[in-house]
């Protein structure tokens, strides 16, 4: 009964977890379920229907954290040469279709739902440059490696900083006008730091728009 329980557990946490952390870092450190686990707990035939999509999802996974550092242009060539059958020496060749538009689609869609936030996760140099942040400086500097990295992967739609920090940002500023300017609120901290021209106005339509995201919350 304690292993039956056992293999539940496994199953369900690694059903929940794996397919993403792998896809974000690679690896996954929990106990992975066996095709016997599966088959214990749902009986042999379903057991292995869902072993068999576990294992759809788990590729999909791998396949999501290969193409983390790939620029968006190089993906949708991708796509289109493993759709049509072509492939060249630059190219590894993918023998499921289906998995690599899945995993694609992980990338492409995690790029535009949180660029700020995509490029932190994936690029170590970004993530150190966000939490060394202590002065206006840091989060200079920290915006440059975002926005260079958003570039480098050809997202068109820059976002200077993470959905997080853009929403931190925002709520300072309410603040601050509630303390009647007793603190420096930290939009105004990013914005007087931030001269370029472009990349002070995408930094400003960004605080504008979760501005008003965050008000119809």
């Amino acid at each position: 009964m304690n292993r039956l329980i056992e293999a539940r557990a496994n199953i369900d946490l690694a059903s929940q977890n794996a397919p993403d952390t792998i896809a974000n870092t690679g690896n996954y450190s929990g106990a992975m379920p066996s095709a016997a686990d599966f088959a214990a707990v749902y009986g042999v035939e379903e057991g292995g229907k869902r072993y068999q999509e576990f294992g759809r999802k788990i590729d999909a996974g791998r396949q999501a954290f290969g193409l983390r550092t790939m620029p968006n242009q190089a993906i949708q060539a991708l796509l289109s040469n493993t759709v049509s059958g072509a492939t060249n020496s630059q190219q590894e060749v993918h023998t499921n279709p289906d998995l690599l538009v899945e995993a694609a689609k992980r990338n492409l869609g995690a790029r535009t739902a949180d660029p700020g936030a995509y490029v932190r996760q994936v690029f170590p140099t970004v993530d150190a440059a966000w939490k060394n942040v202590s002065n206006s400086k840091g989060y200079q500097n920290a915006i440059l490696w975002s926005v260079s990295a958003q570039r480098q992967l050809g997202i068109e739609d820059i976002q200077p900083l993470p959905n997080s920090i853009a929403e931190d940002a925002v709520m300072s500023s309410i603040d601050n006008k509630f303390r009647r300017g007793e603190t420096r609120a930290l939009s105004h901290m990013l914005l007087d730091n931030v001269l370029h021209p472009e990349l002070r106005m995408s930094l400003i339509r960004q605080l504008i728009y979760t501005g008003v995201v965050m008000s119809l919350a």
